[in-house]
């Protein structure tokens, strides 16, 4: 399975997105919006200090 990771994923293009590709990819969303979208990560990219703390960095 290919895996993608999206920003903006609460937003209106994002969730274009999950609905395209979300039965053939693994998609992980990231937003600076709180959501109960499974694997979603909450973290605001113009913000270093939360960058920091992304799973993975």
């Amino acid at each position: 399975m290919k895996v993608l990771l999206l920003t903006g994923a609460t937003g209106y293009v994002g969730g274009v997105v999950r609905a395209g590709l979300g039965h053939a990819w693994d998609i992980t969303g990231v937003s600076s919006h709180a959501s109960d979208l499974r694997n979603h990560i909450q973290c605001d990219l113009a913000q270093l200090d939360q960058v920091r703390r992304f799973p993975g960095a």
